[in-house]
């Protein structure tokens, strides 16, 4: 018996049951007895494993592993990065510090021109492996460069910074000249005045003008040929001075009369003959004076006319100014600024008004009052979202109102918050009607007032202060096109980084980036 019998009880193992068994993938079950012992809770012995590939991943079954290649050279702007990294390590940077270190440097550089110099190196790599969202924004980066490559052949673009004289600077400029006129060391003949005023009622005759449609301008001629009250021993003379006073009072005429219009013509007589006399005319003065006369008449006279020129536009753009805050507390000032320059096309007095703008000018007007595509859509749609006030504006935004507050009751908020972006709704479409209407005015009005200095650009008195320019140095390089380059070098290559970021988070997987 043997030690532990009481205890376990039957008899030893056998020697075939001590020996050892040679391992297997299955448990075969006892013969007619049906399944496993144990298979309805551990499901059988377990399927073998799946093979892995070189990488560690699993391979489906059939596939190869692949094969081992070299990695692709990195792109230009990377490699930069990885130069400038061993660099800053061979100094004693950590490797991470050097890594952004070296990342920043090129960031700064990509904010010149040499942003766009990498652009383009990168469009040189991703064009021929056929990464094409890529190759898209590396090709809008390199665009600034293309702008630096003509900029450098052709060179920047050059702008006179010469400002531009205001119409009461015109003025000023052209009281100047005439006072200069006025006092120049030149005497006519007593005779000059009496060919003026023949020469003067002649061509009026020849142009349909007589005594009884010009009352007033033929009655100062007859005044100005008169025999005149000599003091004794003064000498019977003509002077510059004596010119002007006839000057002043044929412009005194009632404007926009027959009276107006043969003064005007009897005004260029009058300087004609001043500046050109016929031979025998002038009694005293040097032929340098009266050169110098003609200099100063000229310039008092083309800064007059175009003064008078700009104040034919500027004038129409206050009368519109005035007439839109009258009715629309100056919300319709775009269409008023329109109608009130139409009337420089439309009507003779605005004919008359504007004959010696040039056909740009004139060009110019027509193409403000048509208005462009954006300022007239900016104009439509500020009027159908009730930029232009009255009783449209309140239907606007009781529409807006009714549409937020039931889009709000729609998502299931209560009655008081879906009241409150009713009222938000209205009032922000209400604000973008008038937004827009807002900035269709600034934009008509700007245009309207770029007319009148572009005919002041014509002025002597424009030339002149060019001409003081040049004799400094010549025109400078144009500001604005500066600041456009600049800002195009800066943000153009770092869009175009973004972009290639963006594109990588969307739809490259990571593994292929």
């Amino acid at each position: 018996m043997g030690l532990f019998d009481e205890f376990v009880g039957g008899k030893p193992p056998s020697e075939d049951e001590l020996r050892p068994r040679q391992p297997s993938s299955t448990i075969a079950a006892p013969s007619g007895s049906g399944p496993g012992l144990f298979q309805e809770f551990v499901g059988g012995a377990p399927s073998a494993p799946a093979p892995l590939a070189p990488s560690g991943r699993p391979v489906a079954s059939g596939q190869p592993f692949g094969e081992l290649r070299a990695p692709d050279p990195p792109s230009w702007t990377e490699w930069l990065k990885q130069k400038g990294q061993d660099a800053l390590i061979g100094l004693g940077a950590e490797p991470y510090k050097a890594r952004k270190l070296s990342e920043g440097l090129v960031g700064v550089a990509g904010i010149t021109p040499m942003g766009s110099v990498l652009s383009a190196a990168d469009l040189t790599y991703d064009l021929p492996r056929g990464n094409l969202g890529h190759a898209a924004f590396d090709a809008l980066g390199a665009v600034p460069g293309v702008t630096a490559a003509r900029r450098l052949v052709q060179g920047m673009p050059m702008r006179s910074l010469a400002t531009v004289p205001t119409s009461d600077e015109l003025k000023t400029a052209a009281k100047t000249g005439y006072d200069a006129v006025r006092n120049a060391p030149v005497t006519y003949a007593p005779e000059a005045m009496d060919d003026v005023a023949n020469i003067v009622r002649t061509n009026l005759t020849r142009s349909g003008l007589n005594p009884e449609k010009a009352p007033s301008t033929f009655a100062t001629l007859d005044r100005a040929s008169a025999p005149r009250n000599i003091p004794p021993g003064a000498r019977a003379v003509v002077t510059p001075d004596d010119f002007d006073t006839l000057r002043q009072t044929l412009r005194s005429g009632v404007p926009q009369t027959q009276d107006s219009l043969a003064g005007g013509l009897a005004i260029e007589h009058l300087d004609r003959y001043l500046a050109s006399p016929p031979a025998g005319r002038v009694i005293q003065g040097a032929p340098a004076d009266l050169d110098a006369l003609r200099q100063n008449l000229a310039q008092a006279r083309g800064d007059y006319h175009i003064k008078k020129l700009s104040d034919a536009v500027e004038g129409r753009l206050d009368k519109a100014e005035v007439s839109a805050q009258a009715a629309h507390s100056g919300l319709n000032i775009d269409n008023t600024t329109r109608q009130w320059l139409k009337g420089l096309i439309t009507t003779k007095a605005g004919e008359r008004s504007i004959a010696a703008a040039t056909d740009a000018e004139k060009q110019a007007i027509r193409n403000t009052i048509a208005g462009d595509l954006v300022t007239n859509q900016l104009r439509r749609w500020g009027n159908r979202l009730g930029g232009g006030g009255g009783i449209g504006q309140g239907g606007i935004y009781a529409g807006g109102h009714a549409l937020g507050q039931a889009g709000a009751h729609a998502m299931g908020l209560d009655p008081i918050t879906a009241f409150s972006v009713g009222v938000g709704t209205g009032t922000a479409t209400v604000g973008a009607g008038q937004a827009m209407r807002s900035a269709a005015n600034a934009r008509t009005t700007a245009r309207a007032a770029d007319i009148g200095e572009m005919m002041r650009m014509r002025s002597p008195e424009y030339r002149a202060r060019v001409a003081a320019e040049n004799a400094r140095g010549g025109p400078s390089i144009d500001p604005m096109a500066m600041s456009r380059d600049a800002i195009a070098y800066a943000l153009t290559p770092q869009v175009a980084n973004a972009g290639k970021d963006w594109l990588d988070n969307q739809l490259v997987p990571y593994a292929n980036r």
